[in-house]
């Protein structure tokens, strides 16, 4: 009688292991990168320079920078959309720059999910109030260890 009683708790413990399932937990670092800017000297392009007060805003969203001293900065892009408009403000001077890219999607992992990577586009506009000039230097946002455009002014 013990066998068979050991041999049924056996099975008994034996299913229950065998039910549960591994935790799929996302252990990675997954980011769906920003755009990153550095502001340039116009009469010396790889001379960077600080913009005194900076304020950075969306076109009907929140303000990202409020007068900050910097010489570059990190935006997110639309994941929803293929264009995005911010408003570079510095000294009461407002400029528009209109962000044409396309979206990648990339599988990471069952648990983590998608990430979003991205690709500028040539047609990319910078309005010149206050700055001069702009260039991509990076058209594959990858990652947020690269420079993708430098502003002048």
């Amino acid at each position: 009688m013990t066998k068979i009683a050991s041999f049924f708790i056996f099975l008994f413990i034996l299913s229950l292991s065998m039910s549960c399932e591994i935790d799929d937990i996302c252990t990675q670092e997954v980011l769906t990168p920003k755009l990153i800017i550095t502001f340039h000297d116009f009469s010396d392009k790889e001379l960077r320079k600080e913009v005194d007060t900076l304020t950075v805003w969306a076109v009907d969203k929140d303000t990202l920078y409020l007068k900050k001293k910097t010489d570059s900065i990190a935006i997110p892009l639309n994941m929803n959309s293929d264009v995005v408009h911010y408003k570079l403000s510095s000294n009461n001077s407002i400029d528009s720059l209109r962000i044409h890219y396309e979206r990648k999607e990339i599988f990471v992992s069952r648990s983590c999910g998608f990430k979003i990577n991205f690709i500028l586009l040539n047609n990319t506009q910078l309005t010149q109030n206050w700055t001069d000039n702009f260039e991509i230097k990076t058209q594959n946002i990858e990652n947020e260890q690269n420079v993708h455009i430098q502003i002048y002014h």
